[in-house]
């Protein structure tokens, strides 16, 4: 048997280790990305007055990989809020 404290620092711990997960997997899958792909999320997204400065402040960074993972996570919110408006783009897994 395990404790009911026990069992609360185990969850809180398992979320932890997810959210790190979380924010690991968006920084490869950010910096993954070809240049010629966040060009193409950029002109859809001025296309259709989804682009504001804080994701072209990050944008700018994505080629030298400067971006950190909060960074990251801003960008696969904004492409995943494109996709559910319509973009035809998607991301690379490989």
């Amino acid at each position: 048997m395990v404790s009911k404290e026990k069992y609360v620092d185990q969850k809180k711990q398992v979320a932890k280790n997810q959210r790190v997960d979380s924010s690991i997997e968006n920084q490869i899958l950010v910096i993954n990305q070809d240049s010629e792909l966040w060009i193409k999320f950029l002109e859809w997204g001025n296309e259709y007055g989804m682009v504001g400065e804080k994701v072209k402040s990050i944008l700018v960074k994505v080629p030298q990989g400067n971006v950190t993972s909060s960074q990251c996570k801003v960008l696969v919110d904004w492409v995943h809020q494109l996709q559910s408006d319509g973009c035809p783009y998607q991301l690379k897994t490989d």
